[in-house]
């Protein structure tokens, strides 16, 4: 059986080794350190299933249009 660990956001930031809290990070990094938590789950699939709501900015529709290139 394949293990599977769902990442949260918190996860994908840097975290202060003290707490584990998440260290501050820039608007712009955050996105792209999600946006590689996103493409890592993608490459990691062999199907794909997105709960989207059609909107087509933000973290889901990134996703969902990063799976679709790589016919996932």
């Amino acid at each position: 059986a394949r293990r599977v660990h769902w990442v949260t956001p918190a996860e994908a930031l840097p975290a202060d080794p003290a707490t584990g809290q998440p260290l501050p990070v820039p608007h712009w990094l955050a996105a792209q350190l999600l946006q590689r938590r996103n493409e890592a789950m993608v490459d990691d699939c062999d199907l794909l299933y997105a709960l989207w709501n059609g909107d087509r900015t933000g973290g889901t529709f990134n996703a969902v249009r990063y799976a679709a290139s790589r016919h996932r």
